[in-house]
């Protein structure tokens, strides 16, 4: 299956579901670099959250890397299976590595400052 793929600056994969709401995941430089991740701390369900604060992070031995969020929104989903299975992120990144679903608040203006990623089932390269 085809889908469209947004990238933002922040390594973050943006995927805007049927129902409008906001798939959100890291991508592939950020899974490569790390390769392991040990831990990952979600957000909280229903918290509001701004373009470029802190979204989640992700942890490896003593490193924490914080992820801000690519667009504005409410937080809607997370993928409770990373709590316990991080090292699941490590093997698909759009089907596998989403960390949360947002309820967008300014889809139709945040969305301009991502690029347009690859085919998901390829993986991403910038265009």
């Amino acid at each position: 299956m085809c889908r469209r793929i947004f990238i933002s600056p922040n390594h973050t994969w943006v995927n805007v579901e049927m129902n409008g709401a906001v798939r959100v995941g890291i991508d592939d430089f950020v899974r490569k670099t790390i390769s392991k991740i040990d831990e990952v701390d979600l957000p909280k369900l229903n918290k509001e959250v701004k373009k470029g604060e802190p979204l989640f992070s992700i942890k490896q031995d003593s490193h924490t890397i914080n992820i801000t969020s690519p667009i504005s929104g409410k937080i809607t989903s997370i993928n409770t299976e990373h709590l316990e299975h991080p090292e699941l992120i490590a093997l698909n990144p759009f089907e596998l590595s989403w960390m949360c679903c947002i309820e967008p608040s300014n889809l139709s203006e945040e969305l301009h400052a991502l690029k347009i990623g690859a085919d998901s089932s390829i993986g991403i390269r910038g265009k």
